[in-house]
């Protein structure tokens, strides 16, 4: 296992902005022989796309899991702002924090997440889940995992479509994780 987490390569993702509206995706990349087994980060990083609309405070994660889509609507994130800065870039960046929970084999766990925003963007994205600061993230740690913007286009002549996704059955997170967790106990009871 440790060998597999060694060998990971970094993931690359795309996160589009317009207006109030925000969509983050994995960049899909060419596969070559070389690029065959686990990759631990992708695996850590989530699936899916990943919509949020700050007017409305929604956000939804459209996935497959099980061969079935889902549309899963996150809860808002409440933050704690600190003034705490570090640089990154050319940006001054702030901290915030917050507590994920997340349900495992184990329990329910927390999940530390860290957030560096900066105010010199005033968009209020970030990747996966995480919004609604008040200037856009540019680095996060979730756990282990750390996603790090490594470049920023500022495109206001380029027309950017984002669409919200609308296929599969729609879910809180709650609800999603009960499913979930329900297809795996009869999977195991029929095995």
């Amino acid at each position: 296992m440790l060998k597999v987490i060694e060998n990971s390569k970094d993931v690359f993702f795309v996160l589009k902005i317009k207006n109030n509206e925000s969509f983050f995706y994995k960049k899909e990349k060419l596969n070559n022989d070389f690029d065959k087994g686990i990759n631990m980060t992708e695996t850590l990083s989530g699936k899916g796309i990943y919509y949020s609309n700050i007017n409305t405070n929604e956000i939804l994660n459209q996935k497959e899991s099980f061969g079935n889509k889902f549309l899963i609507s996150y809860p808002k994130i409440e933050w704690i702002l600190t003034q705490e800065k570090k640089k990154i870039g050319n940006y001054i960046c702030y901290k915030a924090t917050t507590i994920k929970k997340v349900e495992n084999k184990r329990g329910i766990i927390n999940k530390k997440i860290t957030a560096w925003y900066t105010l010199d963007i005033p968009y209020k994205f970030g990747p996966k889940e995480f919004s609604n600061l008040p200037g856009l993230i540019l680095e996060l740690q979730e756990g282990r995992l750390t996603f790090t913007v490594d470049k920023i286009k500022l495109n206001l002549n380029k027309k950017i479509e984002i669409n919200k996704p609308t296929e599969g059955k729609k879910l809180s997170l709650k609800k999603y994780n009960e499913t979930i967790k329900k297809i795996v106990l009869d999977y195991r009871k029929n095995r």
